[in-house]
C-alpha cells in the first residue's frame, strides 16, 4: 500500500541519519556519559531543527548500553493541561516516577521525595519565584531560603531527598535527564520552569540536557522582569543555568543526502540546483523540508488527475519544485510574483529586474536559468523557454499557497486588442495594453503630463529615476512620448486589475468620457473606463 508525504514525527532511532548528524550526536553521548556532574546542556536551535531527534537518539543509544539511566520529560506536553503551579510539580513528580520504573531501585526512597513535595506548600514556592525581581539565581536560592523557616526546610529536605533517590538510582554512572520542548512554553513559562529547575540541577550523578532556544530565554527572561534587561543580563541568566550550550548544526546538515533518499531519482541531474536554492531561501531545517516534500508530492498527485496532466518530466517536476520552495520562503514575494506575471514574458522582465539584489527573486531566476540550461543539455525542454514551462506550472502550485494568488484567476483574461479614443491597437499582454493606453492618452494631452504625474490618482508614473527601486516600477517600460524629451516610467510589475485601475485613474484625470478606452480579449470586453 502507497503512504504518501512524511510525517514531522522526529526521528526515533540513531540509524536514521540522512543528514549525517551521527558524529555530533556520537560526540554528545560520550560527554554526558563521562562528564562531571552536575551538569547540564542547552540543546540550541530554531524549531523544527532536530533538537527533539538528538534526544531521541541520544536516549536510544545510551540505553542500549543499560549502564546510564535516562529519563525523557516533555514540558509541552504537560504544559498544555498545566500552565500554573503543576508544571512545576508534574516537572519534579514525572522524574521521580520515572526513576521509581528503574530496576534496583531502593522504593523507599522514591516514596520519600512524593512525601515531601507533597509536604510543600508549592504554589507559594512558585509565588516566591515569580515576585523575585532579580537575575542572580544564587541570590533567588537565598531568598527561597530565607523566606521563612519551615519553607527553608521544605526546600533543603526536598533537595536532599532528591539526591538521595539520584544517587541510588545512577548506581554510580551518570544520571541523564531529557526535558524537551522547552521552547514551545509560552517563553515567561519556560524561564519561570527553569528557575525552579535550577534548583535540583545542582545534584551528584545528574546531567540535564534541555532543548532550548536561546532567544525563547531572551524573550521570556523580558516578559518577566522588563524589556529593559541587557543583553549581558540575559546572558548571564542563561549562563548561570546551562554549562555547556550546544547550538544544533544546521550549516553543516546534508540537505544534498535527504533530498536524494525522499526524492530518488525524480531530479537527476537538477539536485545541486535545488540543495543550492534550498540554502539560499528556506535554509537547512528539516521540518521545513518535510512540509516542502508532503507539498510537492501533494502536487504531483492532482497534476496526475487532471485531464491535461500528463507525465511529468524531470525539469518539470523540479519547477514545481522551485515554486512551492519560493512559495514558503516568501509568501508575500510569491504573491507578488504571481500579480506581477501576465505572462511568461512579463515574468521573466520581473525577474530579470532583481538581477543582482540578493533577494529571493533573485535566487529564484538564477535557478530558472540553470534549470533551463541542464533541460536544454538533456534535450528534455522543446521549443518553450523556461520562462514558459515555469509560468505554466505556476498555477499548480498556488492551491498549497497561505494566501490567495490573485492573478491566477485571471489567466484567461489576455488583451488581445485596445481601442483608444475609437483607434483600434493590437496587443499580446496586460503589459502592452497599459502601455499603449498611457502613451496614446498622454500623447493627445500632454500639457497635462506633469499635473497628472504628481496628482494623488497616479502611482505607476514616475520622471525620478530614483523612484525606479521601488517595487511597483521592479519592472517598468519608458514610455514614447512624440515630440518630447522627458523620459517617462510606466510601472508594470502589477496585476491585471491594478493596472486597469490605473488606466480608470488617469480617464478620470483627463475627464474622458465612459469606454473612451476599452480592452478585448478576442471579441470580448475585458475592460473599459468608467
Amino acid at each position: 500500500m502507497v503512504k504518501y508525504g512524511i510525517s514531522d514525527m522526529p526521528i526515533s532511532e540513531s540509524g536514521e541519519d540522512f543528514l549525517e548528524t551521527s558524529s555530533y550526536i556520537n560526540g554528545l553521548v560520550e560527554f554526558v556519559k563521562e562528564c562531571t556532574t552536575p551538569m547540564s546542556i542547552a540543546l540550541q536551535g530554531d524549531w523544527g531543527t532536530g533538537k527533539t531527534s538528538f534526544i531521541n537518539s541520544m536516549k536510544e543509544i545510551l540505553d542500549r548500553t543499560k549502564e546510564h539511566k535516562t529519563i525523557y520529560f516533555n514540558t509541552w506536553q504537560y504544559s498544555q493541561f498545566n500552565m500554573s503551579d503543576d508544571l512545576y510539580t508534574s516537572f519534579i513528580l514525572s522524574i521521580n516516577n520515572a526513576i521509581e520504573g528503574l530496576s534496583k531501585i531502593d522504593k523507599s526512597k522514591v516514596e520519600n521525595v512524593k512525601s515531601v513535595l507533597k509536604g510543600m506548600a508549592f504554589s507559594k514556592f512558585k509565588q516566591l519565584v515569580n515576585n523575585y525581581t532579580g537575575t542572580d539565581l544564587d541570590k533567588l536560592v537565598e531568598a527561597v531560603v530565607n523566606n521563612d523557616q519551615q519553607r527553608r526546610e521544605a526546600v533543603a529536605k526536598l533537595k536532599k531527598t532528591f539526591s538521595e533517590l539520584v544517587e541510588n538510582a545512577a548506581d554510580g554512572h551518570n544520571m541523564i535527564i531529557f526535558v524537551d520542548d522547552l521552547d514551545r512554553l509560552e517563553p515567561k513559562i519556560a524561564v519561570e520552569l527553569l528557575e525552579v529547575m535550577k534548583l535540583f540541577m545542582d545534584v551528584k550523578d545528574c546531567v540535564f540536557v534541555l532543548a532550548i532556544d536561546y532567544d525563547v530565554v531572551v524573550k521570556g527572561i523580558r516578559g518577566k522582569y522588563g524589556n529593559d534587561m541587557s543583553d549581558e543580563k540575559c546572558r548571564s541568566f542563561f549562563d548561570k543555568i546551562i554549562q555547556l550550550p550546544f547550538r544544533m548544526p544546521v550549516e553543516n546538515y546534508k540537505i544534498s543526502k535527504m533530498i536524494a533518499n525522499t526524492f530518488g531519482t525524480d531530479f537527476n541531474n537538477y539536485n545541486s540546483i535545488i540543495v543550492t536554492l534550498i540554502l539560499n531561501t528556506l535554509g537547512p531545517n528539516p521540518r521545513t523540508f518535510k512540509r516542502l516534500y508532503n507539498s510537492y508530492e501533494l502536487l504531483t498527485i492532482v497534476n496526475k488527475q487532471r485531464s491535461d496532466g500528463g507525465v511529468l518530466k524531470p525539469y518539470q517536476k523540479v519547477l514545481i519544485l522551485t515554486g512551492l520552495i519560493i512559495q514558503m520562503a516568501s509568501n508575500s514575494d510569491y504573491a507578488k510574483l504571481m500579480s506581477a506575471s501576465e505572462d511568461a514574458a512579463s515574468m521573466k522582465e520581473y525577474l530579470e529586474s532583481f538581477d543582482g539584489n540578493d533577494t529571493v527573486m533573485d535566487n529564484l531566476n538564477h535557478a530558472l536559468l540553470k534549470i533551463g540550461k541542464a533541460a536544454a543539455e538533456d534535450k528534455e525542454m522543446e521549443k518553450k523557454s523556461i520562462y514558459d514551462e515555469f509560468y505554466s506550472l505556476l498555477a499548480l502550485t498556488s492551491i498549497t499557497s497561505v494566501s490567495v494568488a490573485p492573478n491566477m484567476r485571471k489567466e484567461a483574461i489576455k488583451p488581445t486588442m485596445i481601442s483608444v479614443y475609437g483607434e483600434m491597437i493590437p496587443v499580446s499582454t496586460a503589459k502592452d495594453a497599459i502601455v499603449k493606453t498611457f502613451e496614446t492618452l498622454l500623447n493627445k494631452s500632454s500639457s497635462k503630463i506633469s499635473s497628472f504625474m504628481h496628482s494623488s490618482q497616479c502611482n505607476m508614473l514616475t520622471d525620478d529615476e530614483n523612484k525606479l527601486k521601488k517595487s511597483i516600477y521592479r519592472a517598468y517600460h519608458t514610455l514614447n512620448l512624440k515630440g518630447s524629451d522627458l523620459k517617462l516610467y510606466l510601472g508594470t510589475s502589477t496585476g491585471f486589475n491594478t493596472k486597469t485601475d490605473q488606466a480608470d485613474r488617469l480617464c478620470s484625470f483627463l475627464k474622458l468620457p465612459p469606454d473612451t478606452v476599452i480592452w478585448y480579449d478576442e471579441d470580448t470586453k475585458i475592460y473599459s473606463n468608467k
